[in-house]
């Protein structure tokens, strides 16, 4: 990549908006959390920040369905 098109996808990425992710998004991030090494508990903490973040890209996300996907069970 040249240093003009870094600058340029730089720039596009300050000024994303979230995009709208759909359940193909969701399975995908979920699938990489359950699949982790073992990191002391993170990954429930990980999952439970991905929920968080990600209830904001698209109105029928499930929170609740996306940490059972992730396979933690939440405490």
């Amino acid at each position: 990549m040249t240093s003009t098109n870094l600058i340029t996808a730089n720039r596009k990425d300050l000024v994303a908006k979230t995009a709208r992710l759909e359940h193909r998004h969701f399975a995908t991030i979920a699938r990489i959390i359950r699949d982790m090494p073992e990191c002391g508990g993170d990954q429930l903490n990980i999952a439970r920040h991905f929920a968080r973040e990600l209830r904001g890209t698209n109105p029928r996300f499930q929170a609740s369905r996306f940490l059972a996907a992730c396979g933690v069970a939440e405490a």
